[in-house]
């Protein structure tokens, strides 16, 4: 199983104090939707789109700092948003909504309130590409490994890294309370 998920951060090149820490669960299209937005100006972390609207879009560097399975995400993410204490975040709490049942009464009501309004998707649909556009994504796919059903690889440094004391968890466990709640989410993904 290739795994997907992770903490990542984006961070300046000019300022590199200035930060910004967030999870995914699919971790490599998450930077296409922080650009999307950035270039929209529509992004929901205001300090990280004025920073963005002053220095462009190339002194921004994404980057994974931990693969991560989805049910620990808000937990890592949170430890790291407390560890480095990242400037562009709106919210110092880390939270999802991963896995959440929503009742019927919240489905109808936001049904109710979407009727009437125009997708964000309209016109999307059926986009005609070029043939040489699809000759040269063959090309890129063909040597794209993650295509090819290949596991997360570590590299010994990043194992190294994880290793021991130099582990941020090193020495400390667990409360029963987290570990019933981490089995929780795992038999509702099962289930789902």
């Amino acid at each position: 199983m290739e795994l997907r998920s992770g903490i990542y951060k984006i961070q300046s090149k000019i300022k590199p104090e200035k930060l910004y820490i967030g999870s995914a669960i699919q971790i490599k299209s998450r930077w296409a939707l922080h650009i999307a937005d950035l270039r929209k100006n529509q992004h929901h972390a205001s300090k990280l789109q004025n920073h963005y609207n002053k220095y462009g879009e190339d002194d921004l560097v994404f980057t994974i700092i931990e693969p991560c399975l989805p049910p620990f995400l808000v937990i890592q993410e949170q430890h790291y948003i407390d560890k480095l204490k990242p400037f562009f975040n709106s919210r110092k709490r880390a939270d999802s909504i991963f896995g959440y049942k929503w009742s019927k009464e919240s489905k109808d009501k936001l049904s109710k309130s979407c009727k009437g309004k125009i997708p964000w998707n309209k016109g999307l649909k059926g986009i005609k590409r070029s043939e040489e556009f699809k000759r040269k994504r063959s090309e890129y796919m063909k040597g794209n490994k993650l295509n090819k059903g290949k596991h997360w690889k570590w590299s010994e440094e990043q194992l190294e890294k994880l290793r021991g004391e130099n582990n941020h968890f090193f020495g400390k466990h667990h409360t029963e309370e987290s570990k019933r709640e981490r089995m929780r989410t795992i038999r509702q993904k099962k289930a789902a």
